[in-house]
Order: structure tokens, then sequence, then C-alpha cells
């Protein structure tokens, strides 16, 4: 029994982990494409939210490890992701993050000053109250950060196309829920158990939703540097020079990613690349003298 805890224990800890990296494919896929598209920035900063509130918590309650590392990582990757954002988000996408990120930062400096002073005594508060009141904020951020994907639900439904739901992130929380649940049951702590359960349920709804409504398949356009091809010259005449240059036009080739196949099969069964080889090249004829 105690081997079996151990290692629930030590899978729930991974599944921290693990949701703290998961946007990453996504975040990748927008570097690479440099645009956010229908991406949000909310669940993340809910991440940010959840690791640093833990981080006070385990700051507060004592446990440096593994609470305060596993969640300082998490404010790490957070802050990177929002980097991301900021930099390839367009005009309003940088407004609504800028509006975010000042929200969330008031209620963590808020949060913060309320857990140095009543660890001081300034609020007349034991300090037992004062770590009870931090964990209910922590279950706050926590559910929250459960729900956050589904911010974009009515875009969802509205499009027909879960491209705006960040896949990774929810599978994350739902592993990550369900797998603090069976701990928290193990253990007999509502606290933990509560918020996990939750998240759990609000979980399977988001990866439901992308089921029903899997996202479109479009091909991303890059285009592709221009080759230099060979210069022709032949003399017609003694005294003339003429000089034929191949102008090749800048060509457009499909981003290669997982929901553009690179083949595509024929009615007769033999597969065809969608990759096309060239687009038309001009000949420029001049003649010098």
């Amino acid at each position: 029994m105690t081997l079996a805890f151990d290692v629930l224990r030590v899978l729930a800890t991974c599944s921290s982990l693990a949701l703290y990296v998961s946007p990453w494919p996504e975040f990748r896929r927008i570097e690479r494409r440099r645009s956010c598209g229908d991406v949000s920035l909310l669940p993340v900063v809910m991440l940010f939210c959840n690791a640093f509130m833990w981080c006070v918590y385990g700051c507060v309650a004592d446990s440096i490890f593994p609470l305060v590392v596993v969640n300082a990582f998490g404010v790490c990757t957070s802050l990177i992701f929002s980097a991301i954002y900021m930099r390839w988000g367009s005009t309003e996408q940088r407004i609504y993050a800028r509006r975010l990120w000042v929200g969330a930062g008031t209620a963590m400096l808020l949060a913060t000053t309320y857990a140095v002073l009543g660890l001081r005594g300034a609020t007349g508060q034991h300090p037992v109250d004062v770590v009870a009141t931090l964990g209910l904020v922590c279950v706050t951020c926590n559910v929250s950060l459960f729900a956050s994907p589904l911010e974009t639900v009515g875009t969802v439904i509205r499009t027909k196309s879960a491209a705006s739901l960040p896949i990774e992130l929810c599978v994350a929380n739902l592993v990550a829920g369900a797998l603090w649940s069976a701990l928290a049951i193990e253990q007999n702590d509502m606290f933990v158990l509560t918020p996990n359960a939750l998240g759990t349920l609000l979980g399977i709804l988001q990866v439901a939703l992308y089921l029903v409504y899997p996202p479109r398949l479009q091909a991303v356009l890059r285009p592709e540097r221009s080759r230099p091809l060979p210069v022709i010259t032949s003399a017609s005449k003694p005294d003339e020079l003429s000089i034929k240059v191949a102008v090749q036009g800048p060509v457009f080739l499909p981003e290669p990613s997982s929901l553009t196949p690179l083949v595509a099969p024929s009615r007769r069964g033999v597969t065809r690349s969608l990759l096309p080889t060239s687009y038309g090249s001009k000949s420029v004829e001049v003649a010098a003298a």
C-alpha cells in the first residue's frame, strides 16, 4: 500500500510538471507561423497565477520541496509563453494581454502583501488562519486554471472548430486533476480533492468539445526564397550580344505540420505529393549592341 501511494504521489508531481510545459506545442506553432491566430492568453495567465500562489503558499507553510520548486518552474514557463504571445500577437491581442497581466499582477501583489502582513501579525490573525486563507486563494486559482480554456467555447461552437482550444493544456489538466484527485482520496483530503475533481470534470468537457468539433485542416503557406537560375547567353550577330535571363517569382510551399499531410491518395490508390514543384518562370530578353 505504501509503494502504491508513493508511486501515485510521484505521478501526481510529474503531472504538475507536464501541466506547466503543456502549452509549448501550441506556442511552438505560433513561433513557426509568426501569428497567434485564435489562441487565447488567459490559460497561460491563469497558469502563472496558479503557480505563483502555490509558491507563496509553500513559503508560508514551509514546504519548499516539492511545492515551491515545482511551481516556480511553472512561473518561469508561463512568463516565456507570454513573451512569445506578446511578440507575435496582433495589436488587439497585445492590448488584451496587457489588461490580463495588469489584473493578474495586481491580484498577486495583493495576495503576497496579505501573506507578508499576516505572518507579521498586522492582520490580527493566527498564522494558521493566514495559511488557510491562502489555501482558499490557491484553490480558487486552481479551479480558474482548469476552467480557463473554456473562454473560447463560444468561438468553438460558433465556428464548429476547436482550433482556439489548447488541447495539450486540456489533456494535461485532465490527467493532473485525475491523479491529484486519486491522491486526495487516498489521503482523505477534501481540500485537495474538491478543486481537482472539478478540474477533472472540466477537462473531460474540454476534450469532448475538441472531439466533437475537431480543428479544420488548413495549409499554412510560407514564401520560399527565390533560387538563382543560370544565365544563358547567345550571339546572333558578331556585333550583338543577346542575354536571356530567367526570372523566377516567389514560390509558396505548404508549411509541414501535424494538421497538413504532405501526400494525398488519388482515386487509383497512388499517393501524390501536395508540395508543388514550381510556379511559372518568366524569361526576359535583353539585347545589347
